[in-house]
């Protein structure tokens, strides 16, 4: 069992790379637009990976490899990266202030990940090699990360008719996840709870 330790302005474009020049920069500056377009729309761009949680396979400045991190492709001045600043009911919450890509090459180093988030089992699996836990047939799940971008399954509980999702968990590797289906799960705060 584990837990998880401690540890601007956007804009609406497109975030791509022109493809076949050597060496990739951002379309918006490097791509002149066709008559009628934006560079956004330019043939021969490929677009960045989507926002969203990524493992990094190589240091990026400050950042090792190995590090969970939130990929933002849009940012303003441009793509960065951002570290998790602290973990709230198992979800990573980020710095507002991250790490710029200037080489967008290597965003290949960026390995991603399934999403945070409530998940059902849909083939039992261990959550490891030493068979700690047997996660059963159509069991409910959450998963979240450690600050090493390693997953970690917490089990909620029914107590007293209220759903209970421990601060606990299982450290599982990324192979395990094939095992699991993300369910749609309405957010609200605690404000705006509908009457019981």
């Amino acid at each position: 069992m584990l837990t998880h330790g401690e540890i601007e302005d956007d804009s609406p474009k497109r975030a791509s790379l022109i493809v076949g020049n050597g060496r990739p920069s951002l379309a918006r500056e490097a791509a002149a637009p066709l008559p009628g377009r934006s560079a956004w729309d330019t043939p021969g761009i490929m677009e960045l990976p989507p926002c969203g949680l990524y493992r990094t396979t190589a240091s990026f400045g400050s950042i090792p490899a190995g590090r969970l991190v939130y990929f933002h492709n849009h940012g303003n001045p441009g793509p960065g990266i951002y570290l998790p600043k602290e973990w709230r009911y198992n979800h990573a919450e980020f710095q507002g202030n991250g790490q710029v890509i200037e080489d967008l090459d290597l965003v290949r180093f960026l390995e991603p990940l399934p999403p945070e988030g409530f998940y059902r089992v849909v083939e039992p699996f261990h959550c490891c090699e030493k068979r700690c836990r047997l996660f059963e047939q159509e069991a409910l799940l959450q998963l979240g990360y450690n600050a090493d971008a390693e997953p970690i399954l917490f089990a909620p509980e029914l107590v007293d008719s209220m759903l209970a999702v421990p601060a606990q968990g299982w450290k599982t590797t990324l192979a395990t996840t094939k095992n699991l289906r993300q369910l749609r799960v309405p957010i609200s705060k605690r404000d705006n709870l509908p009457p019981q």
